[in-house]
């Protein structure tokens, strides 16, 4: 992200600030469409993870309330 200002920075001449702001502004646009797909991917990993999860733990407590109960069935509903 320093890059884009140390480029602005050299710009010289008649309309050098509109020139920088442009600059500025047109990396920051780029930059928000990648952090948004960067962000947008973690979270889809962290909701994969958090589904794996939750789905191991039931797995458990299903067994859990099995052994407690002495039921043999798998797939006895806890509630």
């Amino acid at each position: 992200m320093f890059l884009f200002y140390v480029g602005a920075k050299e710009i010289r001449g008649e309309g050098s600030l509109k020139n920088m702001r442009e600059t500025i502004e047109k990396h920051i646009r780029r930059s928000k469409d990648v952090m948004f797909v960067q962000a947008k991917d973690a979270m889809m990993k962290q909701l994969r993870d958090l589904k794996v999860y939750v789905s191991v733990e039931l797995e458990m407590v299903k067994k859990y309330y099995n052994e407690l109960t002495g039921s043999p069935d798998d797939d006895a509903i806890l509630w």
